[in-house]
C-alpha cells in the first residue's frame, strides 16, 4: 500500500515502511486460505487440509493485523479519533454484512409467507438469534477493533508495553481454559459467555494479535536474528506441522471416536494447548522472514492484503450464490456444481477487485482498505 499525504498540495505517494509492504503479502495469501477454508465442503475433522488451514490460519491473521497496528502512536490519539480511525467501518461493515446475510440466507420464508410477513414476523428475529455466530467469519470484524481497544487502552492508559503483553496473556489463558472446560457449557452464564464473546470476540486468540504489534516493535532487534534463531523456529514451524499431522490422524481414528467423554476431553485440551503454544512459535518465524525480506514481494497479492476486510466481508456471497446454483435444498446439492460456480465467481470476484484499484473512493467505502487514500503499487 501506499499513503498520499494530505498536507501537500500536491498529492505525492509516501512509501510505506518494507516489511509492513510484506505483511499485506501475506494478509493476501491468508485471504486465498480463508476462502479455500470456506469453499471445500466438509467437516475440519475429515478433510487435512481445511484442520491444517483452520488452526494456523487464523492466529497468523491476528499477529500480521496487530503487527499493522501502531502501538507506540495510540496514546497520541483521542478515543474519537481511535473509534472513527479503527472501530467504525469495520463494526459498520459488520452490521451491514449481517444484515444482507440474514435476510439472503433466510429467504425461503418469503416464498412461504410473502416478503411483509418475512419481515414482520420473522426477520429481525432470525436477525438478533443469529448474531451470536456470525456468518462466514464476520466475527473477525468485531475482533479486530476489540483488540486494537485493548491495545488503545494499554498504549494510552498503561506502564509500558510488556505490561499490555502480561495481561493479554492473562486473559487469553483464563479464556483459552474456559472454553476447554467441560463444566462451562453446563450452565447458562457458561453457554452466553461462549455463545455471544467467545465466538465473537474470540478472547483465547488476543494473544497473537499482541505478539504481532510487540513484535513490529522490536523485542530483539535485526543483529540478534541469527542462523541459530532461524533454525531453532524453522524446526519449531516443521515440528507444529508434524504434530497437527498426529492429532489429525488421532482425530479421525476409532480410538478418539470411541473414546469416553473424559479421554476426548483431554486429548483435545492437549492438542489445543501444544497448538497454541506452536502457533506463537510459528508467528515468530513469520516475523522473521518479515525482517529478513525473505517473503516475496507479490505485488497482486499486496492489493488483496489491503482488501482484507472488503474480502472478509463479501466472500461469502459467492458461496451463498453458489449453494443457490447447485440445489434447492441441502440433500440435492449438485458439490460438483457448486464447486464450478463458486471457483468461476471467485475469479471475477477477485478480477473485480484487481480492475478497481484505480477507484480509491470506492475502495474505502466498499472493500474498506485500510487508509482512505491508499493506493497499491502498480
Amino acid at each position: 500500500c501506499y499513503m498520499k499525504n494530505s498536507n501537500l498540495k500536491k498529492s505525492r505517494k509516501v512509501k510505506v515502511e518494507p516489511d509492513k509492504q510484506l505483511v499485506y503479502v501475506l494478509l493476501g495469501f491468508i485471504m486465498f486460505l480463508m476462502m479455500i477454508d470456506a469453499f471445500i465442503q466438509g467437516s475440519k475433522d475429515v478433510i487435512f487440509i481445511k484442520y491444517v488451514i483452520s488452526i494456523f490460519m487464523i492466529p497468523v491473521f491476528f499477529g500480521l493485523i496487530g503487527y499493522t497496528m501502531p502501538y507506540e502512536n495510540f496514546k497520541d490519539l483521542s478515543f474519537k479519533q481511535w473509534f472513527l480511525k479503527f472501530g467504525l467501518r469495520p463494526l459498520i461493515a459488520y452490521l451491514v454484512a449481517l444484515i444482507i446475510y440474514t435476510f439472503l440466507i433466510y429467504s425461503n420464508y418469503i416464498k412461504v409467507y410473502g416478503l411483509w410477513e418475512y419481515l414482520s414476523r420473522f426477520y429481525f428475529r432470525l436477525l438478533l438469534n443469529r448474531t451470536y455466530d456470525a456468518y462466514f467469519r464476520l466475527s473477525l470484524l468485531l475482533a479486530i477493533p476489540f483488540y486494537s481497544l485493548i491495545a488503545y487502552l494499554f498504549s494510552k492508559y498503561g506502564k509500558d508495553k510488556k505490561t499490555y503483553f502480561k495481561w493479554v496473556l492473562v486473559i487469553s489463558i483464563v479464556s483459552l481454559v474456559l472454553i476447554l472446560l467441560p463444566s462451562t457449557f453446563t450452565s447458562l452464564f457458561g453457554v452466553l459467555y461462549v455463545y455471544l464473546i467467545e465466538k465473537n470476540l474470540m478472547l483465547y486468540n488476543m494473544i497473537f494479535f499482541a505478539l504481532g504489534s510487540i513484535l513490529r516493535n522490536h523485542i530483539f532487534n535485526q543483529n540478534q536474528l541469527s542462523t541459530r534463531i532461524i533454525i531453532r523456529n524453522g524446526t519449531y514451524t516443521l515440528f507444529a506441522l508434524l504434530l497437527t499431522s498426529l492429532f489429525f490422524l488421532i482425530n479421525s481414528s476409532s480410538l478418539f471416536v470411541e473414546g469416553t467423554q473424559t479421554f476426548q476431553t483431554i486429548f483435545l485440551s492437549v492438542q489445543t494447548v501444544m497448538i497454541y503454544t506452536l502457533n506463537i512459535a510459528l508467528l515468530i518465524q513469520v516475523y522473521i522472514l518479515i525482517k529478513r525480506e525473505l517473503i516475496i514481494d507479490w505485488k497482486w497479492l499486496k492489493h488483496y492484503g489491503c482488501h482484507y476486510q472488503g474480502i472478509i466481508v463479501w466472500y461469502g456471497l459467492l458461496i451463498f450464490i453458489s449453494y443457490q446454483m447447485s440445489g434447492e435444498a441441502i440433500l440435492t446439492y449438485d458439490f460438483s456444481k457448486f464447486y464450478i460456480y463458486v471457483t468461476l465467481l471467485s475469479i471475477i470476484f477477485l478480477i473485480l477487485i484487481q480492475a478497481l484499484r484505480n477507484y480509491p473512493k470506492f475502495n474505502y467505502y466498499v472493500f474498506l482498505t485500510d487508509k482512505k487514500r491508499d493506493e497499491v503499487t502498480d
